[in-house]
């Protein structure tokens, strides 16, 4: 197995409990990929590497099968999105909670959500089942659903988030809430499937929750790792691999282009050039900060969220997701914070044309919160002891609008290959 993420992890344990010896290697020191944590702030504040909420990874069939010892942490709200008068809407894990604050959105997003909230157990055996699915789990969600309900969601998952918003909903408020959450496909918003990665984020914070692993990501992939060695698998970090190895079955969790280089000619050629060709997405950089209290935000209730959506309106936020598309930012940048350590957390994850101005994407928040650099501590500072409710950390992810290769003074964020998606944060 090359590559210690979560996919690597996971399919090296599938490939143990098939009774097979199996030998892990990581080029980094720390295994995870995306699942890594360090004090890359101030000693005693632990920030994740990469993602930090996990929806599938607390929501996965397989997960759930290997009874992992993880401590998910749930925040009252998954995710808050605020507006410049102060107030905000909010991802309840109750989908009546959440429906009562659109006003006369309400039942549009009920009819929207609410079947597949109630047929989440076939929902998940389509969306996290086998591949090529199977015909029988698409019969079951057809039975659940109905034949006009499949199709209904169907379409849904496959439309673009910007018509979806604009033809479901009439309130400009429930419009830019929803795109928050399309946005985290990193598609431009007018482009297919963005809807379906919003339509899957509000489908899985009703049905499980935006949770994040306590002690940060890389307790998931110390306990993936702990349970791989128990089935007498090995795992060996700072071991770069730069040719396939001569085994039976060899598993690569890399990027497309890394698999050609190691593999030096031993794919089949069109195979080879579909790599090549292969589209990264954005890239993605951070900021991380260390608060000594939590961040004041104007909007009381993004108190309460464990993922804050910084974007405004439908608009707004089309405009800076096709700036980090096209390499030609402008306007006001979508991100999310994500604040958290403890249940109330307080974190965002940004979308937009991230590295080419940091200074002004760094001020930006001013204008949904209080003197938030008031709670900044300086280098060199020692950890206060806060409540338990209070989050110790915001981790600020910045997506580089323009490409990597223009990209300044920031630092790539686990591997290239493809965005986050609706999986992780």
């Amino acid at each position: 197995m090359i590559g210690s993420g979560p996919n690597g992890l996971a399919g090296a344990i599938a490939l143990a409990r098939a009774g097979l010896e199996v030998e892990v290697h990581e080029a980094e020191a720390q295994l995870g990929g995306g699942l890594r944590s360090s004090e890359l702030t101030l000693p005693g504040f632990v920030h994740d590497v990469c993602s930090s909420i996990h929806p599938l990874g607390a929501g996965s069939p397989f997960f759930r099968e290997l009874e992992l010892e993880v401590d998910w942490i749930h925040p009252d709200a998954p995710t808050a999105h605020p507006f410049d008068d102060g107030t905000a809407l909010l991802l309840e894990r109750d989908l009546g909670a959440t429906a009562d604050q659109f006003g006369r959105d309400e039942r549009s997003y009920r009819d929207l959500v609410e079947p597949l909230v109630r047929s989440w157990d076939e929902v998940e055996g389509v969306l996290l089942g086998p591949h090529p699915i199977a015909p029988r789990r698409l019969f079951a969600l057809r039975r659940r659903l109905g034949t006009r309900g499949l199709v209904e969601a169907l379409r849904g998952s496959l439309a673009a988030g910007r018509p979806l918003a604009e033809q479901r909903f009439g309130g400009e408020r429930t419009r830019g809430w929803f795109a928050g959450h399309a946005a985290h496909s990193m598609l431009p918003l007018e482009r297919r499937p963005s809807a379906g990665f919003g339509l899957g984020l509000v489908t899985l914070g009703h049905a499980i929750g935006w949770p994040f692993p306590r002690g940060g990501s890389r307790r998931l992939a110390g306990a993936l790792a702990a349970r791989l060695r128990e089935l007498g698998g090995e795992i060996r970090t700072s071991s770069p691999v730069d040719e396939l190895p001569r085994a039976e079955i060899v598993l690569a969790d890399v990027v497309p282009r890394e698999l050609v280089r190691i593999a030096r000619g031993r794919l089949p050629e069109r195979y080879e050039r579909r790599l090549r060709a292969y589209r990264h997405g954005p890239g993605a950089f951070k900021l991380d900060w260390a608060l000594d209290r939590p961040i004041p935000w104007r909007a009381a209730a993004c108190a309460r969220a464990g993922t804050v959506h910084l974007g405004g309106t439908l608009d707004e936020i089309s405009a800076s997701e096709w700036g980090a598309w096209s390499g030609r930012p402008g306007g006001r940048p979508f991100r999310p914070r994500v604040p958290r350590d403890d249940p109330r957390p307080a974190r965002l994850r940004p979308c937009g044309d991230g590295g080419t101005q940091p200074k002004r994407r760094r001020g930006r928040p001013e204008r949904r919160r209080d003197g938030p650099r008031s709670a900044l501590l300086p280098s060199g500072s020692e950890p206060r002891a806060l409540p338990d409710t209070f989050a110790r950390r915001l981790s600020l992810l910045l997506v580089d609008a323009a490409r990597r290769r223009r990209a300044r003074d920031v630092r790539l964020l686990g591997g290239s290959g493809r965005a986050a998606g609706s999986g992780v944060n």
